[in-house]
């Protein structure tokens, strides 16, 4: 088990990967964009990309409105 601070809020987490910490936390995965210590994570490396304790993950999703 490790701490993530997600949006700069401490989360206990199991998830080796960005992938897996998505699918653990819940979070709706169309439309969104990922940073992880400072560092945009495409898509397509959300598997290979490894969080350890103490990462930094901010999530972005975009706002709609007129």
């Amino acid at each position: 088990m490790k701490t993530i601070l997600l949006n700069d809020k401490p989360v206990q987490s199991e998830a080796q990967s960005v992938e897996q910490f998505i699918v653990e936390q819940k979070i709706e995965r169309r439309f969104l964009a990922v940073m992880v210590d400072d560092t945009i994570i495409a898509k397509s490396d959300w598997e290979r990309t490894q969080l350890k304790n103490n990462s930094r993950v901010d999530v972005y999703s975009p706002v709609g409105g007129g």
